[in-house]
């Protein structure tokens, strides 16, 4: 299957757009296509998707730029990108988005085990500070 950018080839795209939201109506429930998504999706498509998804449902919660970019950690090209993107999604979509709830995991910190220096601490002394 060929690779297609945005907009370079639209019948491909139409044809691509198709299949995979086929595939995906044949699910019998949310198990069976999250089973679909974790085995078909490699992990930085799954990251891209979420945070698309993410951004859309921040704007629609009327977040603003810094407060998207600090959520979800990515550029405002990226939220700008989304944003124009939205304009031509359907409403009752947007509407569902919109009902979701993403849930962050906790950012776990670094453990150095003890007796190591943490990398960065071996090239820079005094950069990570220990509890």
């Amino acid at each position: 299957m060929r690779f297609i950018g945005l907009h370079k080839d639209l019948e491909l795209r139409e044809i691509q757009v198709n299949f995979l939201t086929e595939v995906i109506s044949k699910c019998k429930n949310q198990k069976e296509i999250q089973s679909l998504v974790e085995n078909i999706i490699s992990a930085s498509e799954l990251a891209y998707i979420s945070q698309r998804l993410h951004i859309i449902k921040l704007v629609l919660d009327d977040k603003t730029y810094p407060e998207i970019k600090n959520t979800t950690g990515t550029t405002s090209g990226t939220i700008n990108t989304t944003k124009i993107l939205m304009k031509s999604m359907n409403r009752r979509v947007l509407a569902q988005i919109a009902q979701c709830k993403f849930k962050d995991k906790p950012r776990k910190k670094n453990k150095v085990q003890p007796g190591k220096k943490h990398l960065a601490e071996a090239h820079y002394p005094g950069a990570i500070k220990t509890d």
